[in-house]
């Protein structure tokens, strides 16, 4: 069953995205000196209790696959390097061949888990894969995929510390809210 496209969210002004910057950044119980912002919600008693919540030991990667082309959405992509040959074997026989992986892991077409607060506006606290599935690359870092503004009371209201998703900022599409 395929759902319908959300409906397109309405712009808020800058008076107003400020405005309601400013309320939720009165709301934080830390001072300007905290480096863990929404993670101090989460206490050791929810990791234990979200631990006991575990049925199965089995793994899930929910990742993107990483992409070696450059496109608008990807100009700096992972490199592959092979940085030594098994060529001239040690005299037991046993041989390596060595390689790098290098990649901006906050890119805009990488997978990664940020805290809200890694997104910065004003020099502080803010809050895309299905989009490139169906359009294509585009420039994201002039047009990110993510939640609207006006979730930010809720997510302040529920007290959400992380956000995992398809790119960063959060995407639209396919959030997961880490309680």
């Amino acid at each position: 069953m395929n759902a319908a496209p959300a409906a397109a969210a309405p712009r808020l002004t800058e008076p107003e995205f400020r405005a309601l910057y400013r309320r939720l950044r009165g709301q934080v119980p830390w001072g300007p000196a905290d480096r863990r912002g929404a993670l101090n919600y989460l206490t050791q008693a929810d990791v234990a209790a979200a631990a006991r919540e575990v049925r199965q030991g089995r793994c899930v990667s929910l990742a993107a696959p990483i992409r070696g082309d450059v496109t608008p959405d990807n100009p700096d992509p992972a490199r592959h390097e092979m940085t030594g040959t098994a060529v001239g074997a040690e005299p037991s026989g046993l041989s390596f061949a060595t390689d790098r992986v290098a990649m901006n892991v906050h890119g805009d077409a990488d997978s990664h888990i940020d805290a809200l607060c890694h997104v910065m506006f004003d020099q502080a606290r803010v809050g895309h894969r299905r989009r490139r599935a169906v359009r294509g690359p585009w420039d994201a870092a002039s047009a990110h995929a993510g939640l609207h503004p006006s979730v930010m009371p809720l997510l302040a209201e529920r007290q959400i510390a992380v956000l995992g998703s398809d790119g960063n900022t959060g995407s639209p599409i396919n959030p997961i809210a880490i309680l």
